[in-house]
Order: structure tokens, then sequence, then C-alpha cells
């Protein structure tokens, strides 16, 4: 996800379909904006970390039902190699 917005930011700044402010939300001087910014990147690459995080917290028996069929398949594979 992160090399994914990353390359939209990129792309959109490049062909103008949007802008960054020159200082942090146009609001804080002392923190410096670039257009892109790839702190925006960042955060959606921990965005990502954290819901999966959370869904593996709150879902248990699903991620571990997940992970035994994961194994079951790579056994598998295995065994007809």
């Amino acid at each position: 996800m992160y090399i994914s917005v990353a390359y939209l930011e990129i792309i959109g700044t490049n062909f103008l379909c949007w802008k960054w402010p020159t200082t942090a939300w146009g609001v804080f001087d002392f923190l410096p904006s670039h257009n892109p910014p790839s702190g925006i990147s960042f955060f959606y690459f921990l965005l990502d970390l954290g819901c999966l995080w959370l869904y593996k917290k709150r879902h248990k028996i699903a991620w571990s039902r997940m992970k035994s069929i994961r194994k079951i398949r790579e056994e598998s594979v295995t065994s007809m190699h």
C-alpha cells in the first residue's frame, strides 16, 4: 500500500490534480511540507499494519483458521513436488 500511495501522490501532483501546502496543513509554520508529502504514504502503511493487528486481535478464530488452511496448502504443494 505504501508504494501505491506514494506512486499516486507523485503522479497526482505531477499532473496538478492537487497541491500540498508549503507547511504542514498550512497551519504549522515550523513543520515544512513537500509536494507530495512522503509522510502520507507512511501514514497509510501504519494504517494497514494497525488494521491487520486489530483484525488479528478481534478475530482470533478466523485468523488461526486462515493460518491452518495456508499451512495445509503449503504441505500439499510440497508433497506434490
